[in-house]
């Protein structure tokens, strides 16, 4: 089981939870929304978004009223230690799933824009494109002596996601008036 060590501070896991979840959440929903549909998308939202709320109302009342500082302990004080490292082990798998995804992610995106970016013929191949993004980015990350160091990658992160949602924003309301302009323009 891990053993607890300097913690790090609110702000610094609020950054690295909101990076994982956003990450990895906001990929998939275009996908899931395609494939369910408007309504059916919104439903699953809401309803994902009540037990998620009731996932964490949970881990709260039980972190509270053990006083421990990790799910994995708070699992063995409350049931047995079997349970701890059960916990344990599924957030290494989370994490491994996790990370998997955004090599994949990287490795066909990087590629492409690479591709479109008319760089060498090097760095648009996805094999090498892996081991340089493993190299810059992997390895010194999970090199790092303190978990709270991660909160300036994972503010980056987040700095990303809102900089890409407000650019499809702006593309979305410029192709809207575009298209409005050229109706209003052929219209008698």
């Amino acid at each position: 089981m891990l053993i607890a060590t300097e913690g790090t501070s609110l702000r610094g896991t609020m950054f690295n939870i909101a990076n994982t979840i956003l990450g990895a959440g906001i990929l998939a929903l275009p996908r899931v929304a395609e494939q369910a549909g408007a309504v059916m998308a919104v439903l699953l939202l809401l309803i994902v978004a009540l037990l998620q709320d009731l996932s964490a109302w949970m881990l709260l009342v039980a972190i509270d009223s053990t006083k421990e500082v990790s799910f994995a302990v708070v699992a063995e004080v409350l049931y047995h230690r079997a349970l701890g490292v059960l916990v344990d082990t599924m957030v290494l798998l989370n994490n491994f799933g996790v990370l998997t995804s955004y090599m994949v992610i990287l490795g066909d995106l990087i590629p492409a824009f690479m591709s479109f970016a008319n760089a060498p013929s090097l760095l648009t191949d996805r094999t090498p494109m892996i081991l340089l993004c493993t190299g810059v980015l992997l390895i010194p990350l999970s090199s790092l002596r303190k978990m709270g160091l991660l909160q300036f990658a994972s503010l980056g992160c987040l700095l990303a996601i809102k900089y890409s949602l407000a650019s499809c924003f702006a593309w979305a309301v410029e192709s809207f008036t575009f298209h409005m302009r050229q109706a209003a323009r052929f219209s008698w």
